[in-house]
């Protein structure tokens, strides 16, 4: 699993730093082992001077936030060039600041793809390995022998290391961590299509990555910095969100749709990322016309997309006893690529089902419950007699999604019949078939064969 791919890179950062530690720093270049001049093996004056490159990292990393990439890049290069002598580099220092900028570099180039999901494409039959990933470890490597020295720096403030040092170790922590994300977001893709995906694993992952970041607080990374941690934030979200609606706990999932909405909005605020451009190109994503221009992004709204379609699904029962007419037909015609209540209509309608229901199954749940939605408990200034807790049958299968719905009156009169019915064979029917990882189960009732459950 992916998940012990991250104790793979945790491995392997060690191993590294074992390595490197006694490998000579000029395995970056021959030229750079020579720290002397050729008169009197005086040390030559340094080509970088740290407050030049300081703005030049800061001005990339502004580029960076923005999913500017090519200008980040540029940025980078056209300060090399200006700096750049006809002869080798012969100052120790500058070692660390070419490989640091020659790094910075190429990982504008990385990300760049990495914001195109280049690391979920198809891959050719004969390689199986990661290409971007590989990318970044290579980064990665060519930062420790750059400065073997720093990968064993604890001091998160920098204080008791050199400039560039610490700057190669912000770097190398980065770069590890776009790494652990490629991980999570293979995860995610590779469990969805056909097993159950383990929510609560990814967001720890994603906590430890988000942890990771906060030690970089150095201000010429800090806008690179900002633009992983704002993403890690939104994948957080969005999987929280996930989790409470596969809880069905209601108001914790509306908190964190809103939250989700805003933190996306912050994160890419005055960015071009969401513009599409024409290409005739093979699309990763559904579409005819265009590609999009940050993948990525477009894979975070598919993300949102679908926990909306899926908080109306097993809410608009709840919701339907505070909505308008009006308001439950939105909810119920609602294109944005997703709607499952729609597609619930259309299974009534095609199979002459007199109700449909989908139930939660809280046998291992050992909290008291008292429905779907908000219901006043003690402590609360609202008006009447607290909500007592389900039992039996209503405790251990609650209905959270009902067609017809039970709001509509005459309507379901029939409907609340047939499930009343076969409610109480729901319990043994999920502990036979449902939780066994097969394909759907069906239940056949010879009375009414006409009747779906």
């Amino acid at each position: 699993m992916e998940e012990d791919s991250d104790e793979v890179v945790e491995a392997a950062e060690a191993a590294l730093e074992t390595a490197c530690c006694s490998t000579d720093p000029s395995g970056i270049s021959p030229s750079h082992a020579s720290t002397a001049s050729l008169g009197g093996g005086q040390w030559t004056t340094p080509l970088f001077h740290p407050s030049d490159v300081e703005r030049v990292v800061q001005r990339y990393g502004q580029f960076i936030e923005k999913f500017q990439f090519n200008q980040a890049r540029e940025t980078i290069e056209q300060y090399m060039q200006s700096t750049s002598r006809p002869l080798a580099i012969t100052n120790e220092k500058d070692v660390s600041w070419a490989a640091l900028l020659s790094s910075l570099a190429s990982i504008a180039n990385c990300d760049k793809n990495y914001y195109l999901l280049s690391f979920l494409q198809p891959k050719a039959f004969f390689r199986k390995e990661n290409a971007l990933k590989n990318q970044y470890y290579q980064i990665s490597e060519n930062l420790v022998r750059a400065s073997p020295s720093a990968v064993a720096v604890s001091d998160s403030s920098g204080s008791n290391v050199a400039q560039a040092d610490y700057l190669i170790v912000q770097c190398r922590q980065y770069v590890l961590a776009r790494v652990k994300m490629i991980n999570i977001y293979t995860t995610i893709t590779s469990l969805g299509n056909d097993r159950e995906i383990v929510w609560e694993s990814i967001h720890a992952r994603g906590v430890r990555i988000a942890e990771t970041l906060q030690t970089s607080q150095k201000h010429s990374l800090f806008s690179m910095v900002h633009l992983l941690s704002g993403e890690v934030a939104v994948l957080l979200l969005l999987v929280s969100a996930q989790i409470h609606i596969s809880n069905c706990k209601m108001l914790e999932s509306l908190l964190q749709l809103k939250e989700i909405r805003e933190r996306f909005d912050f994160w890419v605020r005055d960015s071009l990322c969401l513009n599409s451009v024409n290409k005739s190109v093979l699309h990763f994503f559904r579409s005819t016309d265009k590609l999009p221009r940050n993948r990525l992004i477009s894979w975070f709204v598919q993300f949102y997309n679908l926990l909306m379609a899926k908080f109306s699904l097993y809410f608009t029962n709840v919701l339907s006893n505070f909505c308008s007419v009006d308001d439950l037909k939105t909810i119920y015609t609602i294109d944005n690529g997703y709607n499952f209540i729609s597609n619930a209509t259309q299974l009534v309608k095609k199979t002459d089902a007199v109700c449909l229901a989908i139930v939660m199954d809280r046998e291992n749940s050992t909290d008291n419950f008292y429905g779907f939605g908000y219901h006043r408990l003690k402590d609360r200034f609202t008006p009447g007699a607290l909500t007592e807790p389900r039992k039996g049958i209503a405790a251990l299968c609650p209905v959270v999604f009902r067609l017809p719905s039970p709001t509509e009156g005459h309507k379901s009169a029939q409907s609340n019949d047939v499930f009343e019915k076969y409610h109480e064979y729901i319990n043994g029917f999920v502990q036979s078939n449902l939780r066994q990882p097969s394909k759907s189960r069906y239940y056949y009732d010879t009375e009414r064969d006409h009747v779906s459950l």
